[in-house]
């Protein structure tokens, strides 16, 4: 077994893998009304500034990618 160095989530367990691949499609499904945060590269010209908004924004994406199931890293 290994795990993620990003999320701690242990690697290569089927029924993990299995659980994470469900939580991931309920989206695509109509099981979950939460949309994916998506950032386009006009708005992000537009309105990232300095360093300390860029690490907002990324911060932003991390926590959306941990709601959707998916590991940051």
């Amino acid at each position: 077994m290994k795990a993620c160095t990003g999320c701690g989530q242990l690697e290569g367990i089927k029924e993990y893998d299995d659980a994470l691949w469900d939580v991931y499609y309920r989206i695509d499904d109509g099981r979950s009304t939460y949309e994916p945060l998506v950032f386009t590269g006009d708005w992000l010209q537009e309105n990232v500034l300095d360093e300390e908004d860029m690490q907002s924004v990324h911060a932003a994406m991390e926590n959306d990618m941990v709601n959707r199931g998916l590991c940051p890293t």
